[in-house]
């Protein structure tokens, strides 16, 4: 059994890919149940978590000599899913690149502004082109942190198009100001206090399709002014 730092940018998915396991092999092993309790996600974790990685098992199989044998790998890949909005309207209908580690994926989005894309489990980052350019992100695979973490919170907020300022970690005047502005569109006191009942509704905006399209529509009203 070894035991792996998690650095920025690690996930179990990655790290099964890169040790030689099935990511639930790793992740539901009783030595990580603690950690499993705390993150909830395998791929949503905190630099200098600990994750425990079982040793591999030499695993034989019976086999007629002078014959061609084909062994096959089981293996899970990574699903990026992204929804794009502009100004509280989902950007449908879009073509799009993705450039993943050299390998470039196209496509359009949905009609709901969806992209759905599947990856190697060890991407790490990659860069995402919508409408000629209209959109043009650098897209890091493995690094959004646990919504506990303020970095966590930070990131959410960010990709929901709001304002933080730098995303140090740090509480400051510019993610008090974002979280005083999303408090107020999903109908809570506008305290910018980092309380349960926040973090709860920012997760659920984040990674909920109907979540995230409900207050797609309460943006599109504000800023319509209606």
């Amino acid at each position: 059994m070894r035991r792996h730092r998690i650095e920025q940018g690690d996930s179990v998915v990655r790290l099964a890919e890169q040790y030689g396991f099935a990511p639930d092999t790793i992740w539901n092993h009783p030595d990580n149940a603690e950690l499993k309790a705390l993150r909830k996600d395998m791929n949503v974790l905190a630099p200098g978590d600990m994750l425990a990685v079982p040793d591999l098992r030499l695993r034989e199989e019976a086999c007629a000599t002078g014959r061609r044998h084909v062994f096959r790998r089981r293996g899970v890949p990574t699903v990026f899913r992204a929804q794009l909005y502009d100004r509280g309207e989902a950007r449908r209908n879009e073509p799009y690149e993705l450039e993943v580690d050299g390998r470039l994926y196209t496509g359009q989005t949905d009609d709901q502004g969806k992209i759905e894309v599947y990856l190697p489990n060890g991407a790490r980052r990659g860069r995402l082109v919508v409408n000629r350019g209209e959109v043009d992100a650098e897209v890091r695979f493995g690094h959004m942190d646990p919504i506990t973490e303020i970095a966590g919170v930070q990131k959410r907020l960010a990709n929901l198009g709001f304002e933080v300022g730098a995303i140090d970690g740090v509480m400051h005047a510019r993610l008090s100001a974002a979280l005083r502005a999303f408090q107020t569109l999903v109908g809570l006191a506008p305290t910018a206090e980092l309380d349960d009942e926040t973090r709860a509704a920012l997760a659920d905006c984040h990674d909920l399709p109907d979540k995230l399209e409900e207050l797609a529509e309460r943006a599109a009203k504000a800023i319509g002014g209606g």
